[in-house]
Formats: C-alpha cells, structure tokens, sequence
C-alpha cells in the first residue's frame, strides 16, 4: 500500500507498506525463490492487473516483484519496485495502443526469463493464459 512521498538524504522517494508473509517473516523476491507451483497463471493476472489499470512498468524483472505466502502454496505477487514510465517522451501515458505494446513486451520478457511463454495476443480482454516452452 502506498503511504507517500519522502524526502531522504538520497533524495525524493515514495514509501510504501513491507510486505510480510503470513508467517510474519518479509516476502522474498521472485529472483531468491525456487520455481513457484502456478506462477504462470499469477504473472498473467499481475498483467492483466497492470492492463486494467493502466500502469505502466519501467523496470519489470524478477528482482522487483515479491511472492507473499499464506500458507504452503497459497501466495500472491506484488509489484514492489520500478512502477512508473521513465520514457524522456512520455507517449504511454496518452496512448493505449502504445502502453499495450510496451506492456506486452515487458511482461513476455518477464516471462521468458522465468521459463515459459506469456500469450498477450488478446490484451486484457481475456486473452490466453501462459503456457510453458
């Protein structure tokens, strides 16, 4: 949950909520965990998510999304870092057709470098779910 802007000795930054599995211990990082049982069908709901409401993600990779458990196999993925467009020209922000490309591509490369395919061929209109390569 986003709780605001700060400003460190770093600079400007915005604040967000720890996210904590049930256990109470913090989530991890997709990149520090082993293979997840339905990730596939978990990355394509983050992306449909992202579609229907229009966020756009700079920096969409493994590092910057958590896995919190609840229970043995029961988690959720949460977006934790590089939210935002960082294109100089923002066109993303006023295009749809553009933003759908620009999330295709980044969430299919999320994708591959988990070991399967994201088929993104119909958007957020109930496209295809992922299938393994």
């Amino acid at each position: 949950m986003y709780l605001g802007n700060v400003i460190t000795n770093l600079g400007s930054g915005d604040l967000f909520h720890l996210i904590r599995n049930s256990d109470g211990s913090i989530s991890k990082p997709l990149s520090e965990l082993e293979k997840l049982e339905g990730i596939e069908e978990k990355i394509y709901d983050l992306y449909l998510e992202c579609m229907k409401h229009r966020v756009v993600i700079s920096d969409l990779n493994e590092g910057n999304i958590v896995a919190q458990m609840f229970g043995d196999s029961a988690y959720k993925l949460w977006i934790i870092d590089g939210v935002g467009n960082s294109d100089y020209i923002k066109v993303c922000d006023f295009s749809k057709y553009l933003l759908c490309k620009k999330m295709n591509r980044k969430f299919s490369r999320l994708a591959r470098s988990l070991g399967f395919q994201l088929d993104t061929s119909e958007q957020a209109d109930g496209g295809q779910i992922a299938t393994r390569s």
